[in-house]
């Protein structure tokens, strides 16, 4: 393999933005989800959890994770709600204004493709009906409220990974059931705008809930208890919307089985999580790749950063180069603080390496390419900063354990300008990209 063709290998494994490899995910330290699995696992009834994180520390990667966990003994469905609203319908700012019972819809109409086609499961004409009337119900003035409706083909708008006991495809524990095609098209919006909001005491709403809680008891009665993971309602950035999702309705609490969803960091720091009923919080934050500062001191690199990172590129390499034929130790540890512990910057440094690898011509990384991929990514952080914004970060690097009272703090949060660590206690400390030039390490004044 030539140079540029490694580079382009490299930078195709790297991808921030594309799913992983059932391979490629590494074990971390700190993170709550081997514990939510056994939890699971003790059979305590339909427990519920709700995941916070900030956006790119690596919740999806994660809950992938305990789904392929979980699918050695439980009917596992994994629905990603934003890369649906990005993908399929092509309107992810539809995100602020999605209603729970939309939510449950497009649970249901999952559960009912997935339960037909996994599980060979003949839905009986009361599961069916009751499920197409609900869903019909909800859609006045369109076209699914006048003619019958196909479940089967209007559910395969609804990407979803599936996994059981014994199921492998290619190697990978969780399977794809694709989106929609050009013979299935979308019929239902989706965040409708301007329209007036259902309640959960809604019989309408009632009866999508009673239609969808008909098919998951079949399931669990007749095969396997179901671990639902509902992905991407942490992309929902205003705290309005998430208000709604979380605090107004209870829907999604109401699921006959064990569901785990992911939630805006703002539900945390807002102080709403302790309203959220039926759910048990668990914070993920970023993996810990520094010390906690003290002072003016410089962040120093820990090792359950090192190790995590060490793993994801062994994980990811493999088949192409070993780590230390890549990137020396400081290299490494240079590239992991950078990141901030933020899976997806990782990956954005490693594909800024790739580039420069690739200009180069060659294999062998020097110090220079990586403090260039490094301040590649520093520039693009930085854009939208100003002069408010940066003296409450001083405020968090004086006292990292507080968050500060500032009408910017969720916004300095939503933008990965302030992140999240769990070594000892949760503490707070600005990006370390910001650090380098804006915000040098003792400027807390």
């Amino acid at each position: 393999m030539n140079a540029l063709d490694f580079w382009r290998e490299i930078y195709r494994r790297f991808d921030p933005e594309g799913p992983p490899q059932d391979g490629w995910i590494a074990p971390r330290a700190y993170s709550p989800v081997d514990d939510i699995a056994d939890d699971i696992g003790l059979r305590f009834g339909e427990q519920k959890f709700m995941v916070f994180g900030t956006i790119g520390t690596g919740k999806s990667t994660e809950l992938r994770r305990l789904a392929a966990k979980r699918a050695a003994e439980d009917f596992t469905l994994v629905l990603d709600i934003y890369r649906f609203m990005e993908e399929r319908l092509r309107d992810a700012p539809a995100m602020e204004h999605i209603a729970p019972w939309e939510i449950v819809q497009l649970i249901g109409l999952a559960i009912y493709r997935a339960g037909a086609e996994k599980l060979v499961l003949k839905w009986r004409d009361a599961e069916t009906s009751a499920l197409e009337g609900a869903i019909r119900a909800l859609a006045p003035g369109e076209d699914a409220s006048t003619t019958r409706l196909d479940l089967m083909k209007l559910a395969q708008g609804v990407t979803t990974l599936v996994g059981l006991p014994g199921l492998s495809v290619a190697g990978q524990v969780l399977e794809a059931l694709g989106g929609a095609t050009e013979d299935a098209p979308w019929k239902l919006r989706i965040g409708r705008r301007a329209e007036r909001s259902l309640d959960d005491q809604d019989g309408r709403v009632r009866s999508l809930l009673s239609a969808v809680n008909l098919l998951i008891g079949r399931i669990q009665h007749e095969h396997l208890p179901i671990t639902l993971v509902v992905d991407g309602l942490d992309r929902m950035s205003s705290v309005d919307a998430t208000r709604r999702m979380f605090l107004d309705s209870r829907l999604l609490g109401e699921l006959a089985c064990v569901t785990l969803v992911t939630a805006p960091l703002a539900v945390h720091h807002e102080g709403m999580a302790a309203s959220v009923r039926g759910f048990k919080p668990k914070v993920l934050a970023n993996v810990p790749v520094f010390e906690r500062p003290s002072g003016s001191a410089v962040l120093m690199a820990t090792e359950a950063g090192r190790t995590f990172f060490r793993e994801l590129l062994t994980r990811r390499l493999q088949g192409v180069c070993a780590v230390e034929a890549l990137l020396s130790d400081g290299q490494l540890d240079a590239f992991a603080v950078a990141s901030g512990g933020r899976v997806r910057d990782f990956m954005h440094l490693m594909q800024n390496l790739a580039r420069a690898g690739g200009r180069a011509r060659t294999r062998a990384v020097s110090d220079t390419m990586v403090a260039t991929a490094i301040d590649e990514r520093r520039r693009d952080l930085e854009l939208g900063l100003d002069a408010g914004h940066l003296a409450v970060l001083r405020e968090v690097m004086a006292n990292p354990m507080q968050l500060p009272a500032a009408e910017c703090t969720e916004e300095l949060i939503r933008n990965q300008w302030l992140l999240p660590y769990p070594n000892e206690s949760l503490w707070w400390y600005p990006h370390p990209l910001l650090t380098r030039k804006q915000l040098p390490p003792g400027a807390t004044s």
